[in-house]
């Protein structure tokens, strides 16, 4: 009788090795599986983040490029008295160039822009060029830019160019907005 209840042990306790094995592989690959999809949302949700941010910039730079070739700003001779304006124009009608906007909005110190143009969080620069890509002088040495051009370590970088007139010349308007 004793040999019997040996061997029934020893039956018994196969068993409950190889369940044990199984339940260990069970549960290793459980966390690999687990590890792995967690790894692979936050990849992504790095990824939506991003494109999030980039599109935000992206819509942010066409409005302004829009506001400032179309609008004439608000109040609408907002260059006589520049300390109050509201909104930036940059036009005497919709795509012609203002030549005392233009003027103003060079002079206006690069943080007061960024306040009217409500982007405080980006850097911007803003250049009005003819079409063989020089600047404007608008006299006193003025060239027609503002702002700082976007540095190497930028890293989103949006560049809107429009096509508009000053005078009688057809320019470009280029507004980069970045981070």
């Amino acid at each position: 009788m004793k040999i019997e209840v040996i061997l029934s042990m020893s039956k018994t306790s196969k068993g409950g090795q190889i369940f044990s094995i199984d339940m260990v592989i069970s549960a290793s690959i459980f966390i690999i599986v687990i590890t792995t999809v967690i790894f692979i949302w936050y990849s992504y949700s790095l990824r939506l983040e991003e494109n999030i941010k980039n599109e935000d910039l992206q819509i942010k730079a066409f409005q302004i490029s829009e506001l400032l070739i179309k609008q004439r700003g608000i109040p609408y001779e907002w260059e006589k008295e520049s300390n109050k304006v509201k909104v930036l124009g940059l036009v005497s009608s919709d795509r012609t160039f203002s030549t005392k906007k233009l003027r103003e909005f060079v002079k206006l110190n690069k943080s007061s822009i960024k306040e009217k143009l409500n982007i405080e969080n980006y850097d911007f620069y803003f250049s009005l060029k003819d079409l063989n890509g020089a600047l404007f002088q608008l006299g006193d040495e003025n060239p027609s830019e503002a702002g700082t051009k976007p540095t190497q370590n930028a890293k989103n970088v949006i560049n809107i160019k429009r096509m508009g007139l000053y005078g009688d010349q057809e320019v470009i308007m280029e507004f980069t907005l970045w981070k």
